[in-house]
């Protein structure tokens, strides 16, 4: 429950400090006992990350890093009004702390925004994965996988495929068996 409300399934937040604190020590955990251990053939973080959506968050955690992340990647307030052309729609923003996440509504956003938010989310996805990487990898001389759904992802399975380890995609073909 990323913002403390029940969703579906996977409602959790990539950007939560929190909850990365507690994927740090489970998965720390279980590469220290069983890192080593001759019945582990290859490990598998997450299952399908940013499947269903998942990816995206809109608490408040992920509004602030999400401003961070927008003032990192353009400088100044100045550098993304221009890049995002929101004088258009009368959307031009005074400054970073103004911009707020694309959340559902009944009309549409400004899609450099939407875009905006999707590649945030998926940066935050990746990184989450990649600290849990960095822990088996410390820990274990064996292949480290994580699973990509070919559909319905708001994450971008370039870098998430460049971690190293082994690449893979759940194939679920539909028609009679």
């Amino acid at each position: 429950m990323a913002n403390g409300a029940p969703t579906a399934r996977r409602h959790t937040c990539p950007t939560s400090a929190e909850y990365r604190e507690e994927a740090v020590l489970i998965t720390s955990v279980l590469a220290d006992r069983y890192g080593e251990h001759p019945a582990i053939a290859a490990w598998q973080v997450d299952n399908e990350i940013g499947n269903h959506d998942s990816a995206r968050c809109w608490c408040y955690q992920c509004q602030e890093q999400f401003i961070r992340w927008l003032s990192e990647r353009y400088g100044s307030i100045d550098t993304l009004n221009e890049k995002w052309g929101t004088a258009f729609w009368s959307q031009t923003y005074p400054d970073f702390d103004s911009i707020r996440l694309p959340v559902p509504t009944v009309t549409a956003h400004n899609p450099s925004l939407e875009l905006a938010h999707r590649q945030f989310a998926s940066d935050q996805m990746i990184d989450f994965v990649k600290a849990q990487f960095e822990i088996i990898r410390e820990r274990s001389a064996e292949p480290i996988t994580t699973n990509f759904y070919n559909e319905d992802t708001a994450v971008d399975q370039r870098p998430a495929a460049r971690l190293g380890g082994v690449a893979s995609m759940d194939n679920y073909p539909d028609g009679p068996s």
